[in-house]
């Protein structure tokens, strides 16, 4: 009984701290951006820029599945596109707004246990949602044309719209709404991540940047956890 009571306690404790770890998470990206902005104070009196650049990239949503009825698989890399505006402040310091299109989907499986041709197999949801990114860089360091920056700020998605459809054991598929009106339909979080871009020239750099984004609500009322995102995007820019 008394061992019984200790592991209750102790389940308690690391429920505890993992809820407290989720939420000081997004407010340390918040914290991180404005000790970016606060940097400034030291960027040297290079020429102000601006530029403009696009970008794309596939993503992985985390937690969006978790305790959910039935069995439910991200079979598909989920995938943004869309186009920046960048303000670079000295050589240093850049504020930047992106404005991406970016599609969600998963498969769920009903597995019913019976023989009949016209049984449920599976549905397939797919989400496209509008997000605005605005941002602040800071460059690190440079080694070269490499340049290393970090990087932090929120993250507003806003639902567009959403398209599912069902298919039957017998291979029949048709448009469904069985899963699409539960669903938390637009998002707030803080997003972080790093730049690795490389300057071809004055005028034009690519880049690669891996980001994460920590959601401040869940994708699904049943999740024990808020939705996060790991993204990776590979874009060029043009400065002016």
């Amino acid at each position: 009984m008394a061992q019984k009571k200790l592991h209750n306690q102790t389940s308690t404790f690391d429920q505890q701290g993992s809820n407290r770890n989720n939420r000081l998470l997004p407010w340390g990206m918040i914290v991180l951006m404005f000790v970016l902005i606060a940097a400034s104070s030291t960027v040297s009196k290079a020429q102000n820029s601006f530029s403009i650049g696009m970008a794309g990239g596939v993503e992985k949503n985390l937690n969006h599945l978790y305790d959910m009825n039935e069995t439910n698989t991200d079979y598909f890399p989920d995938f943004n596109f869309g186009v920046e505006g960048i303000y670079s402040y000295g050589d240093r310091l850049r504020f930047r707004g992106g404005l991406f299109y970016e599609n969600m989907s998963y498969t769920r499986e009903y597995n019913i246990m019976n023989d009949l041709p016209n049984r449920l197999d599976n549905t397939v949801l797919s989400i496209s949602n509008l997000d605005f990114i605005p941002r602040v860089d800071f460059r690190l360091f440079s080694l070269g044309k490499l340049d290393l920056l970090a990087s932090a700020g929120f993250h507003f998605e806003i639902f567009l719209g959403d398209y599912e459809r069902s298919t039957l054991a017998n291979g029949e598929s048709y448009k469904s709404d069985y899963t699409r009106y539960v669903f938390q339909k637009g998002q707030v979080g803080a997003i972080g991540g790093l730049i690795f871009k490389y300057n071809v020239s004055d005028k034009v750099a690519i880049k690669l940047a891996p980001d994460y984004t920590y959601f401040f609500n869940k994708f699904y009322e049943e999740n024990d956890k808020n939705l996060q995102r790991v993204s990776g995007t590979l874009g060029i820019e043009w400065k002016f």
